[in-house]
């Protein structure tokens, strides 16, 4: 199993992941816990086989209370078969409230939108 824990600290915000494998599929899900430190993980998307293989596994989440979200790809249905996984994820920040772009827009300052984290490994 791999698991990348993605923190957000903005409610409202989504998490749009992609993935794909190299010749067989995998399991993936999606779970919640309050911090890192939290031992109460929620399932926020039950686990399924994607057939990753013949084309990419693309979603989005939308994040309805700040925290730790895990990304979970699962290969122990087929453990004498090593997958090559390649994902990536943004994390698309919840719209800016109108008061706050109209000062932005008067002060120069670039609002950060989006923040991209892309990964390539090998699942066991």
């Amino acid at each position: 199993m791999y698991t990348e824990e993605v923190d957000v600290e903005e409610a409202g915000a989504k998490i749009k992941y992609r993935f794909s494998t190299k010749d067989f599929n995998i399991s993936f899900g999606i779970f919640y816990k309050e911090s890192p430190t939290s031992t109460t993980v929620v399932e926020i998307a039950k686990v399924a086989v994607f057939e990753s293989q013949t084309a990419p596994v693309i979603g989005t989440i939308d994040v309805e209370k700040k925290g730790v979200y895990l990304l979970k790809w699962d290969n122990s249905a087929s453990m004498l078969r090593s997958k090559y996984l390649i994902y990536s994820f943004d994390i698309e920040l919840p719209p800016v409230l109108a008061e706050e772009v109209s000062v932005d827009r008067l002060s120069g300052t670039i609002v950060p939108l989006v923040s991209v984290y892309s990964h390539e490994d090998e699942a066991q």
